[in-house]
C-alpha cells in the first residue's frame, strides 16, 4: 500500500512540474528575447536593430550602419564559447560579448571581465588577429587557448 501510495504522490507531483512548466515557458522566453534584445542594444549604443538571416542588422537614422551576429567557436578550453560581435560597415568592431561559456573560473572565465572590451574599435584590415607578440592581442594568462579561440572567432566574424 505504502509503494502505491508514493507512486501516486510521484504522478501527482509530475503533473504538476509539467503544468508549471507549460503555463511559465512563454513567460521565459519572452524574458529571455527581452534580456538579448537589451544586450544587443548595449553593445550597439542604442541604435535601432532588426532580426535578418544572419543575426540583426543595425541602423542609424533609418540607413544600413552595421551588423550585430552571433558566432560559437569550437576551440576554447573547456568546450564552446557563444558570443555576439557588432561590428559597423567599414568592418570596425562595435562590441564583443560572451553570451555563454564553460571556461575554468579564475582563469578562463575571464573573458567576462574588462578583456573583452579590447576588441572595441578594431578594425578588420589593419588588425592583426593573433596572440601577441606576434598579434595586436595581449592573451588572458593562464588561459591562451581561451584567448586564442576568441580572437580567431571574432576575426571569422569581421574578415570577409
Amino acid at each position: 500500500m505504502k509503494v502505491v501510495r508514493a507512486g501516486v504522490i510521484a504522478l501527482l507531483f509530475a503533473v504538476l512540474l509539467s503544468a508549471a512548466d507549460r503555463l511559465t515557458y512563454p513567460v521565459i522566453a519572452d524574458n529571455k528575447t527581452a534580456y538579448a534584445n537589451r544586450q544587443i542594444a548595449m553593445m550597439i549604443d542604442g541604435r535601432d536593430f532588426l532580426a535578418s538571416d544572419s543575426g540583426y542588422e543595425v541602423f542609424e537614422s533609418d540607413q544600413l550602419f552595421g551588423f550585430v551576429e552571433a558566432t560559437t567557436t569550437r576551440r576554447g578550453y573547456n568546450g564552446d564559447i557563444h558570443l555576439l560581435v557588432a561590428y559597423d560597415l567599414s568592418a570596425r568592431v562595435l562590441a564583443v560579448q560572451v553570451t555563454e561559456h564553460r571556461e575554468t573560473p579564475g582563469l578562463g572565465d575571464a573573458i567576462d571581465s574588462a578583456w573583452i572590451d579590447t576588441f572595441r574599435g578594431r578594425q578588420a584590415d589593419g588588425t592583426d588577429w593573433e596572440l601577441a607578440p606576434e598579434g595586436d592581442f595581449d592573451g588572458i594568462t593562464g588561459a591562451t587557448i581561451t584567448s586564442r579561440a576568441i580572437i580567431t572567432a571574432v576575426a571569422e566574424v569581421v574578415q570577409p
